[in-house]
């Protein structure tokens, strides 16, 4: 398993994960390749996504809006969720701006949507 920095090339092949997974909940008009697109230059290094073969498994989309920061859409693979002890999710999780790293560099909170 890979754990890479979340791009515009990789976009399209993580919205299809999380359209196809139950439970989260996609915005039309903001969840789209071009406004991830724009969500991502405005947080750069924050957002990340497991690759395994060159597949997406899992990805996570964070950001902050200068005092908070977000996680979105924190999602695995339905077939390799509960696997080693979910290795995936908390790979991905460990690069998120909530880790201590992050928070002791000033950020004080965090806001979680939709942990699938």
């Amino acid at each position: 398993m890979e754990i890479k920095e979340l791009t515009i090339k990789n976009c399209e092949e993580v919205l299809s994960l999380w359209q196809s997974t139950e439970g989260v909940g996609l915005d039309r008009d903001v969840d789209t390749k071009e406004r991830i697109g724009i969500y991502l230059q405005r947080n750069p290094g924050l957002s990340f996504a497991a690759f395994e073969k060159g597949k997406v498994l899992g990805a996570v989309l964070c950001g902050h809006d200068g005092r908070r920061g977000y996680l979105h859409h924190l999602t695995v693979a339905e077939a390799h969720r509960n696997c080693e002890c979910s290795v995936y999710g908390n790979a991905i999780y460990s690069f998120s701006p909530t880790t201590p790293a992050v928070r002791s560099s000033g950020r004080k909170t965090a806001g979680l949507n939709e942990l699938t």
